[in-house]
């Protein structure tokens, strides 16, 4: 028995290290709605976890969710955040689900390739992990939409109606251009319902191209459509064109929503050129435009102002304390430099200089001076400073009383000639 008991403890010994050393990594799908509308977006949020760190970025498999459309966004949100009392280091991704049609929607699980090292070593250790997956609720449509108008779920939309001219009067046979931009926070570009015009008593409309702009954020999804028609008048008089109106249900406020342009009043003239009516019916009846998609036009979000302005700012603060240390600095080295106990050794370098062109009687006249503090360290090192006074010593190097007074009222000593002058007498 004890034997065993001894055989257990050993193999439990052998173990530990490599329990020790397994890493800790996982995979968590979260979703912000579990109940929405028929194109109204889903936000899930894929986190990875592990204890130690990511050595490579995760390789996700492809998301395909049935009866929906998916996109992803490329920001990706790295931190550390504690779970059950432990710090663990991950990385967050985001998609967009937008459902097609009421009814229960699936998000299925997918895998991720990832690469952490065990606790202990640097090395990364490649991990497949997996999700769970989740259900959504895709309610139907409400009751209150009105049926001639297309489906469609945003977060607020713009709707800008402009025409090719300012000209209130036209001939018979010209065209007149209407440009029409749907402008949608919240959805993409490919669900934003087609405008449909009719021509009425008198004019025609031809529909000419449509563009789609995939404006999304880093954050969220955007999109523009712009159809571009052409108005055609076939009788004169006076036309009333009717405004565009866009509906639309707002999750945010789980209301329908509305907006339209301006009417816009036309005077039809008779044209001369009567063939030209016909001509340009038959041009714009062959022409056939369809709609395309450009390439992903990104607008900068608001973050992006704000970090480059806290960036200004912090360059900016930096600058200034780089500044203010660099004159403080420059203050105290003139300070320590002008002191008077390193002003007293300058000079006395001065004065052995001059003592060594021969000038005796100014250096010791000086030195006297200096050393007992008669004048001032400054006042005497601009006296040995002084070019013109070393020239007169060196044509006089024998001087008399009168002629040290002479010297001495030459240099400019402010107000401290008369203490020289009595040290030199006596």
């Amino acid at each position: 028995m004890a034997k065993w008991f001894v055989h257990i403890i050993v193999a439990l010994l052998c173990t530990l290290p490599s329990m020790v050393l397994a890493q800790k990594t996982w995979a968590t799908v979260q979703a912000n709605k579990h109940s929405v509308y028929p194109g109204e977006p889903i936000r899930l949020s894929v986190i990875v976890y592990t204890s130690t760190w990511f050595t490579t970025s995760p390789r996700f498999q492809n998301l395909s969710v049935p009866n929906a459309f998916v996109i992803s966004f490329k920001r990706t949100i790295s931190g550390m955040r504690k779970v059950g009392g432990k710090q663990y280091a991950s990385l967050e991704y985001t998609y967009q689900v937008f459902p097609y049609s009421s009814g229960e929607l699936e998000v299925p699980s997918f895998k991720i390739d990832i690469e952490s090292p065990s606790e202990g070593d640097y090395k990364g250790k490649a991990i497949t992990l997996e999700t769970e997956s989740i259900s959504i609720n895709v309610k139907d449509i409400p009751k209150g939409w009105p049926k001639e108008y297309e489906w469609f779920t945003a977060q607020n939309v713009f709707v800008n109606d402009q025409w090719n001219t300012n000209a209130d009067t036209l001939k018979v046979g010209e065209l007149l251009t209407r440009t029409i931009s749907l402008n949608a926070k919240g959805t993409m570009p490919n669900f934003i319902p087609s405008v449909k015009l009719e021509g009425g008593s008198g004019y025609r409309v031809y529909q000419q191209q449509t563009k789609q702009l995939d404006t999304r954020t880093n954050q969220q999804a955007n999109g523009k459509r712009i159809e571009e028609w052409l108005y055609l008048f076939e009788q004169p008089g006076q036309y009333e064109i009717p405004a565009y109106q866009m509906h639309w249900f707002s999750p945010v406020q789980q209301k329908i929503m509305s907006k339209s342009s301006k009417s816009h009043r036309v005077v039809v003239i008779p044209n001369d050129e009567l063939n030209i009516l016909q001509t340009r019916i038959d041009s714009l009846s062959s022409m056939h435009e369809t709609d395309r998609v450009e390439g992903v036009e990104e607008e900068i979000p608001w973050e992006t102002y704000l970090k480059w302005l806290i960036a200004l700012l912090i360059g900016y603060v930096v600058t200034r304390v780089i500044v203010t240390l660099v004159k403080r600095l420059t203050s105290r080295i003139l300070k320590v430099y002008n002191s008077p106990v390193n002003q007293k050794k300058r000079v006395k370098r001065k004065l052995i200089h001059s003592k060594s062109q021969g000038f005796e009687f100014l250096h010791e006249f000086l030195a006297f001076c200096l050393e007992f503090e008669k004048v001032p360290a400054s006042e005497v090192e601009k006296i040995v400073s002084s070019k013109s006074s070393w020239q007169k010593l060196q044509r006089n190097k024998s001087l008399t009383i009168s002629e040290r007074r002479e010297l001495l009222a030459c240099i400019d000593l402010h107000g401290r000639s008369s203490q020289l002058n009595y040290l030199t007498i006596n």
